[in-house]
């Protein structure tokens, strides 16, 4: 197999790691944007 299915078969995963993360929950002290809502 050539490097291309390798890379193929991890970008539905590293799609899935930045999902999880962006969907996690951030800090909960006060940031340079203001305090949490």
């Amino acid at each position: 197999m050539s490097g291309w299915w390798y890379f193929l078969g991890l970008v539905p995963f590293g799609g899935l790691v930045l999902i999880v993360r962006y969907a996690s929950a951030g800090t909960t002290c006060p940031n340079r944007y203001g305090a949490r809502i």
